[in-house]
């Protein structure tokens, strides 16, 4: 590895490139027996040691060690949570039309985009998307269950609507 990165180094210097290895991260991708050997290695460049880091951004996505898409979908689902929250908590005297619309607008979208990412999720990933999508449904008919307020709504389940999109 370290060897690659100092080709890399030579590459871009010889391009008028800067290498900035403050802003660059480590993640190793192995089984994870092998993942604490690998970490205790430790990987250089100008000089400065890397950090290792167990998921790093690319490009908008985010890649875990065990390229299961958990964290991408974990942090897309947590956008939907905290703005369909923000519905729920900014519109106490709207009607529930416009609760649905906000939520459709706000939330859903981090959803749809976190769902076009990756064709066939891991059934972990899959249960924060559904979480997300119910929460929705129950800060809009002000439930506490979810299958009455998706009902109410008229809205497919979360599997249902997946098949949909696909």
């Amino acid at each position: 590895m370290n060897k690659a990165l100092e080709q890399f180094e030579k590459y871009a210097s010889a391009n008028r490139l800067a290498v900035e290895p403050t802003k660059t991260q480590t993640m190793y991708s192995t089984a994870t027996n092998h993942i604490k050997q690998m970490k205790s290695k430790g990987t250089r460049m100008n000089n400065i040691t890397l950090r290792v880091s167990p998921e790093i951004k690319i490009l908008g996505y985010w890649l875990d060690e065990q390229l299961t898409g958990i964290a991408h979908y974990s942090r897309a689902t947590g956008k939907a949570i905290r703005a369909a929250g923000a519905v729920g908590r900014s519109s106490k005297f709207l009607p529930q039309k416009d609760r649905e619309f906000l939520v459709k607008s706000l939330s859903h979208p981090h959803l749809y985009y976190c769902q076009s990412s990756l064709y066939n999720p891991c059934g972990e990933a899959n249960k924060y998307m559904e979480r997300a999508y119910n929460r929705g449904a129950r800060i809009i008919c002000r439930t506490e269950r979810s299958a009455p307020a998706l009902d109410r709504l008229g809205w497919l389940t979360w599997a249902d609507a997946q098949q949909r999109c696909q």
